[in-house]
């Protein structure tokens, strides 16, 4: 690094026309003492006008004064020979070696080999929530998102509110099942918890969920069909009414469905008692044609068809929802002591599953798709609810992430969260740095599920905290945050080992390294990739069993002290990350809190289409249009309804007209055996006999 040559008695007058102010009053300096001498505004302007700035490096800055302590960056900067410009924005800016600021003020494709600036131009793939939801999930070559990220879906289509639809059932059907459960296990009387036949509904909506094609595959019967994951509007009319605060509640959705059931199993009895009728008919016209042909050489008549196989046939349904309707839940799932095992093995099963403690109560948390600072978020448990609210604000516009709802709770009952700085200095090759300390915010009220509306609970940030009417930065409680050695010391008496250093910030690592790979790709992808470098603040929450999960990734995280906490770390933070940036890793520094190096990875060179055959695919993708509108529950439900009336009234029209063509057969043979009796017969008296029991028979 070269520093701006010191004032003394042998200053030039090029030197003394920089500094004007200074050079009029210099007094003279001892040899070998070294002075920095900082510009004032007046005098850059005077030098911008005489050109005097033009061997200097120069930076601007730009933005929310608020959200970092920008005079600390001032100081820095000048203190390594940069000079401030004052040009106005609507004037040519000229080619500043460091920008720092909002990337929108940024003309990426203009950049030079040696200019730089702190934003990547594609970060919204990682700071923007639904660019996080949506590379982790596609991300499963680099790492598995359900270890460390709660599932999330990004609801700008109509796929993906349906997706989200049945995954919400699916989380409130294992609820219940936990829930149910924990009340067994506990010998909670059985008038206390949820009824049998809600047990059985949510338990057969979880083993469909986990039914393998795999496994129908390799059976015997080989009759797997792949079909996708969906739950019947009746059951979730069950599920949908069990509520967990008060589970012996009656269900009238359960009511109704087994007034459903049944009804169809006593239209399947007639059905089946007819059936029966109708084969023992064919057997014994059968015999009894056998006989008269061996008495009589009669010519082959038409037979009857079997009706018995035409009514199992119309008795099938044609679409996997109608075989669905048609299940008993009485008749196919076990009760009692059988029920309580089936759901023990289901439970088993999902417990090998990363996120299975997420799932108590069904609350998930709607995030503003490009929302900052805790607003616009909604925690709800309703499906209705957040459904209509997103689609009332557009498509779009929300992320539905799966709340955490088992969280630590240490120092007290109140939530709390991990604010994590991480610092990339190059994205191609990646290198990652992560401050040597970072900090914890807690929520102002105590945790409970009991009421979801109350921000002071469930959210944590400062911004927001600052609005309670308790707050108080100069106290240990009411500030809501602690330093890092308040939250070791409280997770060691919590877990009676140091858990910091084995489990959290181990996991902690793990994830920013798993991230930033996820989007390096993307990050790298445009041409001023290499001039950029950037501050994330990383948000992590810490849960019952001391796993760790991502939360979100800020772009412009606070770096303006808001207590005593931030502001023992903000200023080294901005200082230790411009001297990685401008000076160097080889730069030494004495101080703590600073930046240590995370990862480094190796150089990845770019696909250069010419040095190879160029390969294209071809097609038109299949998905779903996303002008369609969404699909509602309840309409869903009377469509079915509807189709399914208008089924069985086809059905019965199609009876009707087979017994009407079957009645028709059998008087023309009767007609045919009375006309073919009468020749062969003529008028013996035994012919009467004949067409009699040639009637009888028919």
């Amino acid at each position: 690094m070269v520093l701006p040559p010191t004032l003394d008695q042998n200053t030039s007058r090029s030197q003394a026309l920089l500094f004007p102010q200074e050079g009029k009053n210099m007094k003279p300096i001892a040899k070998g003492e070294r002075k920095i001498l900082l510009p004032s505004v007046k005098d850059l302007a005077t030098s911008q006008s005489t050109g005097a700035l033009a061997n200097r490096r120069l930076y601007t800055i730009t933005g929310n004064p608020e959200s970092a302590n920008l005079d600390v960056l001032r100081e820095e900067l000048k203190l390594r020979g940069y000079a401030e410009t004052c040009f106005d924005e609507a004037k040519r800016r000229p080619a500043v070696d460091l920008q720092w600021g909002p990337k929108r003020k940024v003309d990426y494709r203009n950049l030079g080999r040696s200019q730089r600036v702190n934003h990547f131009e594609m970060d919204a793939e990682l700071t923007i929530k639904s660019g996080l939801a949506q590379n982790l999930q596609s991300a499963s070559a680099l790492c598995n998102a359900e270890e460390f990220y709660p599932v999330a879906h990004f609801l700008n289509s109509t796929e993906e509110f349906e997706n989200f639809s049945r995954e919400f059932q699916f989380s409130k059907a294992l609820s219940l099942l936990k829930a149910w459960l924990a009340h067994r296990d506990a010998a909670q009387p059985q008038d206390e918890t949820f009824q049998e036949g809600v047990v059985q509904i949510a338990l057969m909506v979880v083993q469909r969920k986990l039914d393998d094609l795999d496994q129908r595959l390799d059976s015997e019967a080989n009759n797997a069909e792949q079909t996708e994951f969906l739950v019947l509007p009746e059951e979730w009319q069950v599920l949908s009414e069990s509520d967990f605060d008060r589970p012996s509640l009656p269900n009238r959705a359960l009511e109704e469905r087994r007034s459903e059931q049944h009804r169809l199993r006593r239209r399947g009895q007639r059905l089946s008692i007819q059936a029966t009728s109708v084969q023992n008919n064919q057997t014994a016209a059968t015999q009894s044609r056998g006989r008269r042909n061996h008495t009589c050489s009669m010519p082959n008549l038409p037979t009857e068809d079997c009706r018995a196989e035409e009514l199992d046939q119309s008795a099938e349904v044609s679409t996997p929802e109608d075989r669905l309707v048609g299940e008993d839940t009485s008749d196919h799932m076990p009760s009692g002591l059988a029920l309580l095992e089936a759901v023990r093995d289901a439970i088993n099963v999902l417990m090998r599953r990363p996120q299975f403690g997420l799932h108590l109560r069904n609350i998930w948390i709607m995030k503003p798709a490009n929302g900052l600072r805790g607003q616009g978020i909604i925690v709800d448990n309703n499906l209705e609810s957040i459904l209509h609210h997103a689609r009332s604000k557009g498509a779009g516009t929300f992320v539905c992430q799966k709340y955490i709802e088992n969280p630590l709770l240490i120092g007290g009952t109140r939530k709390h969260d991990i604010r994590q700085w991480v610092l990339v200095t190059s994205i191609n090759p990646l290198e990652i740095w992560i401050f040597s300390e970072c900090y914890v915010r807690v929520a102002a009220n105590e945790y409970t599920l009991e009421n979801l509306d109350d921000h002071f609970q469930h959210l944590t940030h400062t911004i927001i905290m600052c609005n309670h009417p308790n707050f108080d930065p100069d106290d240990d409680y009411w500030r809501c945050q602690w330093d890092q050695a308040t939250y070791q010391r409280l997770l060691q008496e919590k877990a009676g080992s140091d858990v910091w250093t084995s489990k959290v910030l181990p996991g902690m690592k793990n994830i920013v390294i798993k991230t930033l790979l996820t989007v390096q790709e993307a990050l790298s992808a445009p041409d001023g990739s290499d001039n950029s470098f950037q501050l994330f603040g990383y948000d992590f929450l810490v849960d019952s069993n001391f796993d760790v999960w991502l939360l979100e990734v800020n772009d412009i995280p606070m770096l303006h002290a808001s207590g005593p906490v931030t502001e023992r770390l903000c200023d080294p933070c901005l200082r230790d990350a411009l001297r990685l940036v401008l000076d160097g890793p080889e730069t030494e520094n004495p101080c703590y809190p600073k930046f240590e190096m995370l990862y480094s990875g190796p150089h990845i060179s770019k696909c250069v289409p010419e040095t190879g055959p160029l390969l294209t695919i071809e097609g038109k993708s299949i998905s779903r249009p996303k002008n369609l509108p969404p699909i509602d529950a309840k309409t869903v439900q009377r469509e079915f309804a509807e189709r399914h009336s208008h089924q069985i009234q086809e059905l019965a029209a199609r009876r009707r007209q087979q017994e009407e063509k079957e009645l028709q057969k059998r008087e023309k043979q009767i007609r045919l055996r009375h006309l073919l009796a009468s020749k062969m017969l003529g008028s013996r008296s035994s012919a009467p006999n004949i067409l009699q029991h040639a009637r009888g028979v028919e």
